[in-house]
């Protein structure tokens, strides 16, 4: 599951306080899975603290901050089985956070906890039937309660798991449950659903992401979104964003100012190269993405990132105050396909408006390290959690030996071991739409090869174009489109280091 916060904030250009922690709660896996800023200026997180097989038991946990990073309170809950907790928000000066619990002779269910400024808990309910459930994001909604939103079997179809949204009143009872199949809403087969994001829209009504699948094998991936009332109907048709032999993730979403939202996530759309790590099977390479939609839900633009040939994507975005996006994402840069197999590492990429790169910074140890949730700091810059020197992309126990990875950053300033800063900087596509020629506006502080492509919505590559940049150089690169037919196209710049895929539309007059 991902886990969503709503906050909008802003990015200060100037100097802020950088620092990254990890926390050990003396067990071999401990981990964050969401963060939100408190009303008395400090954070609260949550997230889960087990044994090295976490898989097979471990614990809530919840941890709360000052602005230094520094551990005021935390608390560890649960019982015997599989606890964990994700998204957390503050309501009404509650920490509110939400996840699954495993019941004796009921699986898991939905959890949900409750905690006053102090730690004192105020509420520990369960919902759900006899078979597993839990719950990813909540939201408060108006005129009191809640919307929170899962993933449920005990109620699915056909025995599948299928989207779960619970309406709670303002004393966390449950008032209705209601659940999703994207096979059988569109006329297909029943699927495996997965909800995991919930945000407030237009006209009091929400919007949810949700990942379905049918052989989730990690080749037949959908994701989708769709507006709900406030009764919890579907608005429309959902609109689904893979329907073929590709693997996409939806996996952050945030309200953005225009009210719209912005989504982030994972695509092999275009990037379907397959890596195999004995005795894992083969996996496709996926590409970081990100969608924007506009207040009636359309998609207005979509980029994907990364490179080519490795599994990259997209963990959790918010926009600034400026208009653009600060994005936590993973990347594993290496050859996975033999003995240099690298591990995720944690990307913060700066976007504009349009969600061209400004600016990417990339740091990472030898294991996995992700960050898995990232809000705006309350005084400046960007401040995330998750996983540090995790080895769960591996054959062995998961997550393995890990810590709380707690990162506040500016993308500028980013202290630890491996910092790396990606100093391309793609400026703009344009015109777009084009009819003869296609302009890219970009500059690298480091000498090297760019490649301009061209591939048509089946990824079929139509045109090629082979620079070389100078360092430092601001310059614009065009590739001629005239013997292109009408349509939308997808165009990718790659450099030696960095990759930026853009649709652009070909119109001739």
């Amino acid at each position: 599951m991902v886990f969503i916060s709503i906050a909008i904030g802003s990015v200060d250009a100037q100097a802020i306080d950088t620092y990254i922690n990890y926390l050990s709660n003396d067990t071999n896996a401990d981990a964050a899975a969401c963060i939100a800023a408190t009303p008395d200026g400090n954070y609260i997180i949550s997230g889960m603290t087990g044994g090295q097989w976490a898989m097979y038991g471990a614990d809530g946990w919840i941890v709360k901050i000052n602005p230094q990073g520094d551990t005021l309170w935390t608390r560890r809950v649960g019982g015997n089985g599989l606890d964990m907790l994700g998204a957390i928000i503050v309501n009404n000066n509650k920490y509110i956070t939400v996840g699954f619990k495993s019941v004796f002779l009921s699986g898991r269910q939905g959890w949900l906890l409750a905690y006053d400024q102090s730690g004192n808990k105020l509420v520990d309910k369960t919902y759900g039937g006899a078979l597993d459930d839990g719950l990813g994001d909540i939201i408060p909604v108006a005129g009191g309660g809640y919307l929170s939103l899962g993933t449920t079997k005990s109620y699915g179809t056909d025995s599948t798991q299928d989207v779960w949204l619970v309406k709670l009143n303002a004393t966390f009872d449950l008032q209705w449950s209601k659940h999703f199949d994207l096979g059988v809403i569109i006329g297909d087969s029943s699927r495996n659903d997965n909800g995991n994001g919930i945000i407030p829209f237009e006209n009091n009504k929400y919007l949810i992401t949700a990942n379905t699948c049918k052989l989730c094998d990690g080749t037949d991936g959908v994701a989708w979104y769709s507006v709900i009332d406030s009764a919890g109907n579907l608005v429309g048709a959902p609109h689904i964003f893979n329907k073929g032999p590709k693997n996409v993730f939806a996996g952050g979403i945030r309200p953005t100012a225009d009210g719209g939202a912005i989504i982030t996530g994972a695509t092999s759309m275009i990037d379907s190269v397959y890596s195999h790590i004995p005795p894992l099977p083969p996996f496709r390479s996926e590409d970081m993405w990100i969608v924007k939609l506009n207040s009636n839900a359309d998609t207005m633009w979509t980029k994907i990132y990364g490179q080519y040939g490795v599994y990259d994507g997209g963990w959790s975005i918010f926009q600034t105050t400026d208009g653009g996006y600060f994005m936590s994402a993973y990347s594993q840069i290496g050859d996975v396909a033999g003995s240099n197999y690298d591990y995720d590492n944690v990307w913060l990429m700066r976007l504009n408006s349009v969600g061209d790169t400004i600016k990417v910074c990339r740091w990472g140890g030898p294991q996995n390290d992700d960050l898995v949730n990232i809000i705006p700091a309350l005084d400046g810059g960007a401040i995330g959690v998750g996983c540090y020197n995790s080895n769960s992309m591996l054959p062995a126990p998961i997550p393995g030996n890990c810590d709380m990875l707690i990162m506040k950053t500016d993308c500028n300033i980013i202290s630890g071991i491996n910092a790396v800063t990606d100093d391309e900087i793609i400026l703009s596509v344009f015109p777009n739409p084009a009819s003869d020629m296609i302009n890219i506006q970009l500059k690298l502080n480091t000498k090297g090869n760019v490649a301009i492509e061209l591939f048509d919505i089946l990824g079929k590559k139509i045109a090629e174009e082979n620079f070389y940049s100078s360092s430092g150089d601001l310059q614009v690169l065009k590739i001629d489109v005239t013997h292109i037919n009408n349509g939308i196209y997808l165009l990718r710049t790659q450099t030696n280091n960095f990759t930026i895929t853009s649709p652009v539309e070909i119109i001739k007059d």
